[in-house]
């Protein structure tokens, strides 16, 4: 989902620390970590940046040209 976003103008800042915590080889990988049941129990470190991520990610919405017309349909 990242690079579609980036070519739809994500924040590459976002982009990195989104990836590097969710998804990235040389980070946590959380995303697999949690939804393969392998974290017992979520540090508090770990919960705070994912409480920084949430937030922004909820903020995201579609561009217009994302939005499907009568054409489109």
């Amino acid at each position: 989902m990242l690079p579609a976003l980036a070519k739809q103008g994500f924040d590459e800042s976002w982009g990195r620390y989104l990836s590097t915590l969710l998804a990235g080889p040389t980070g946590w990988n959380l995303r697999n970590e949690l939804a393969h049941g392998f974290v017992d129990e979520v540090s508090a470190p770990i919960t705070a940046l994912l409480i920084q991520a949430a937030p922004y990610v909820a903020t995201l919405v579609p561009s217009a040209t994302d939005q499907p017309t009568p054409e489109t349909e």
